[in-house]
C-alpha cells in the first residue's frame, strides 16, 4: 500500500544480491498509474585492520518522470529533496570497498529491461 494508505503506489523488489557479503544492493521500483521510478539501494560494510567502514545510499536508475533511458539528472522528490542518478562507474568491476557500490556485482542492470 502507498503512503496515503489508498494503495495508489506499487513497490516491487527487482534485481540484486547480498553477494559478496560486504555489499547488499537491490533495485526497487515505485510505480503508480502516473509514473514509474526504479532506484538502486545499497548497504556496504567493510571490515579491515583499520576498523569498520559503512556506506549506504540510494540513486535513481531510471524514471518516466525524467524521460526514457537511464537517469542522467537528479529526481526532484519535493520539499527540497533530490535523489541523484546512479554513477556509470558503479558498474565497474573490482572488489567491494566502502567508497562506492558495485551495482554490476549485484546483477543490477544499467538500463530498463
Amino acid at each position: 500500500m502507498g503512503v496515503n494508505r489508498s494503495g495508489t503506489l506499487q513497490v516491487s523488489l527487482g534485481a540484486g544480491s547480498a553477494a559478496p557479503p560486504a555489499q547488499i544492493a537491490f533495485s526497487v521500483t515505485v510505480a503508480s498509474s502516473y509514473a514509474s521510478t526504479t532506484l538502486a539501494v545499497w548497504y556496504i560494510r567493510v571490515i579491515s585492520h583499520g576498523g569498520i567502514t559503512d556506506n549506504e545510499g540510494a540513486c535513481v536508475l531510471w524514471s518516466t518522470l525524467l524521460g526514457p533511458g537511464r537517469a542522467t539528472t537528479s529526481l526532484d522528490l519535493g520539499g527540497g529533496e533530490e535523489l541523484q542518478p546512479c554513477s556509470s562507474g558503479w558498474w565497474s568491476p573490482g572488489p567491494v570497498d566502502a567508497t562506492q557500490p558495485r551495482l554490476g556485482l549485484a546483477g543490477i542492470p544499467r538500463s530498463p529491461g
